[in-house]
């Protein structure tokens, strides 16, 4: 959920969208890039789109629900998908990963999230990335306790997403 550290509601926040809120103190920590993937069975079932970049057109697609239309992975699908009655649609990343290795559809996942047991049917450039931030609220920056998380955290994700 979004936390709003203005609010003191939480020490430490990460984001895939930049903080905007006042006396926070934010870095951008990794980016994100994601990949259109498949389940085996689903390959199996229904095929492999001919040209992913530019046509998933009759295929069962697993995204976000229409509030999240604008984020870049949905919007990218959207253009490609030519019609939305094909469109599983979600409120999680975790749904959506459940969705497409259950075999429902093809799905963009960010890349450190997909198993090998599912299908790369593209990986590059060509496909939205995000940048995923961290903050905490100015006053707990000098707080070594808060800091050593902030730093412990920032470097795990770093490790495990891939630095900037």
């Amino acid at each position: 959920r979004l936390v709003k550290l203005s609010h003191r509601t939480a020490d430490i926040a990460i984001r895939v969208t930049r903080f905007r809120e006042p006396r926070v103190v934010a870095q951008k920590i990794a980016t994100l890039e994601f990949g259109l993937y498949a389940h085996p069975d689903y390959i199996e079932q229904y095929g492999a789109p001919e040209a992913p970049l530019r046509d998933l057109s009759g295929h069962a697609l697993i995204t976000y629900d229409e509030r999240f239309d604008t984020i870049p992975e949905v919007a990218w699908l959207h253009v490609r998908a030519r019609t939305r009655d094909l469109m599983l649609r979600f409120s999680s990343a975790s749904a959506i990963s459940s969705a497409v290795h259950a075999g429902a559809g093809i799905g963009m996942l960010p890349t450190v999230a997909a198993s090998p047991a599912l299908v790369t049917l593209y990986r590059g450039d060509e496909l939205p990335t995000r940048d995923v931030w961290m903050a905490m609220h100015e006053d707990l920056r000098e707080i070594k306790r808060v800091r050593a998380v902030f730093d412990f955290l920032r470097d795990i994700l770093r490790e495990q997403l891939g630095h900037p």
